[in-house]
């Protein structure tokens, strides 16, 4: 059995919302989701514990790709680097915001070619990448080249160690740039674990080394040819450390349709095991080590497989665990299995729970429109608990000022359950997605009761569309 905790459509507050791209708890009762309008603006929003809306700050310059966002306990503030999409003009400016807890913008200041150690006329290239050291700060890896108008020249590679305070530390230049350097983790013994890639006609392969955090390689290691298929220029996978000092990776072909691979290696990059699990051709995978053992693998998955011409109009989010010696055990769908979820970002919360981020109805593609009329838009939920193959109706909630209100009781209930807000229809389905009870109106109705007596002890969850939205809330027959 899978239940939520909360479930927020954002474009109920945020009209021009177009794309979430993050999440970080920053306090024990805030969380930040950030991400950009859809003219690019850069946003941040405050959300409560339970999915409440706090805040809403708009920064004034278009982001980028990269949104790093650190808390410092030591002056309570909330710190953010961002690149500033600027298309491939040069500069491609950098910015350091400061903001407070209740997301008060204290200082943003830009960043230059000078403070990043570049040449004026150098932009940023491919997506950056970076990773959190044990100290708190954490290391960023950019590649640039040289913009000559109609066509790209040269390029550097450059890595920043920024403190926690977001000052800029050491700044090292890489000499292979025409390959690929990525920081990976921090092991126990202070190395900084880091992956070479390069490619040949139809694969990726990965070698890994070890640097001090001057970037000075103290350790050159073997060579990978990991199966991370590479087709049609698709190449997805994601990466974590592990609390063993290992790591674990996840990768896709876009031949399989179906299954994306979990594979664990330990701290000597020995490989343990692979698990296959439920996937699909996606663009982003997300892996997280559960805080109890084992591991979450969030990914897009096929909801009817019969119906192989729908691939791509079809695909629920599916969160499947994996145990910690590899064992598949199940995956947990959620979606409505007529439209298209896209995961963009996954935290695994401090009480165990994990939130996402993604897009609903994303594709434009025709055939899949005709079959999901709901219109697109950005969703966040949280996952409170999982159960083997349980399916929920997600992605449906308004956000307003109402979330908290008393909208069915009493609860747990026995034989009536009252409905206590106006309403144009009302769904009841028990915690497999099975309707168990349907109400439509011709036009808005006020409050109202339900006989209840029917159903079985268990949980349910009450769908119901209101003029200003949808909202789903559980309650318990108890007989």
């Amino acid at each position: 059995m899978a239940q939520h905790t909360f479930d927020v459509k954002f474009n109920g507050f945020n009209e021009d919302l177009g794309d979430l791209t993050g999440l970080y708890r920053y306090t024990k009762e805030k969380v930040l989701v950030y991400g950009n309008t859809n003219d690019l603006e850069a946003t941040f929003m405050a959300i409560d514990n339970n999915g409440a809306f706090v805040k809403n700050c708009k920064l004034g310059f278009k982001q980028g790709w990269t949104a790093i966002t650190w808390y410092n306990e030591e002056d309570n503030l909330l710190y953010a680097f961002m690149d500033e999409s600027l298309g491939k003009k040069p500069g491609f400016p950098w910015h350091l915001v400061v903001l407070d807890t209740n997301l008060n913008v204290k200082s943003d200041t830009r960043l230059d070619s000078t403070i990043m150690d570049i040449s004026p006329n150098l932009s940023l290239l491919v997506d950056p990448t970076y990773i959190r050291l044990k100290d708190t700060s954490f290391i960023l890896m950019v590649r640039y080249f040289e913009y000559t108008g109609a066509q790209n020249g040269k390029g550097e590679s450059r890595a920043y160690h920024i403190l926690k305070n977001g000052h800029i530390s050491k700044v090292h230049k890489f000499d292979s740039y025409n390959t690929f350097d990525e920081p990976l983790y921090q092991k126990n013994n202070g190395n900084i674990v880091w992956r070479f890639s390069s490619n040949d006609v139809s694969y990726y392969y990965d070698s890994f080394y070890e640097s001090d955090t001057s970037f000075k390689i103290n350790r050159e290691l073997l060579k990978f040819g990991l199966p991370f298929f590479y087709t049609n220029n698709s190449y997805c996978r994601n990466f974590i450390p592990t609390k063993d000092n290992g790591f674990a990776l996840l990768g896709a072909d876009d031949t399989l349709y179906t299954s994306v691979e979990l594979i664990k290696y330990d701290s000597n990059y020995t490989k343990q095991w692979t698990t296959i699990v439920p996937g699909y051709d996606i663009e982003t995978l997300q892996l997280i080590e559960n805080l109890n053992g084992g591991y979450f693998v969030i990914t897009q998955s096929v909801t009817d497989t019969s119906k192989s011409w729908l691939y791509s109009c079809l695909q629920d989010l599916a969160v499947s665990k994996v145990s910690a010696e590899g064992k598949y055990q199940f995956t947990a769908y959620y979606g409505s299995g007529t439209c298209v979820q896209v995961v963009k970002n996954a935290i695994q919360d401090s009480d165990g729970g994990i939130m996402i981020t993604g897009r609903y109805n994303s594709l434009n593609a025709l055939i899949c429109n005709n079959i999901c009329s709901t219109p697109r838009f950005e969703w966040l939920f949280k996952i409170d608990t999982l159960g083997g193959g349980a399916r929920l109706l997600t992605s449906v909630m308004e956000q307003s000022d109402e979330l908290n209100e008393t909208i069915l009781y009493p609860n747990p209930t026995s034989d009536i359950l009252y409905v206590n807000t106006e309403f144009s229809s009302i769904d009841i389905f028990n915690s497999n997605g099975e309707s168990a009870y349907q109400y439509s109106a011709t036009e808005l109705r006020g409050s109202t009761s339900i006989d209840i007596s029917h159903l079985f002890s268990g949980i349910y969850f009450c769908r119901i569309t209101r003029k200003d939205g949808t909202i789903v809330k559980p309650f318990i027959v108890q007989h």
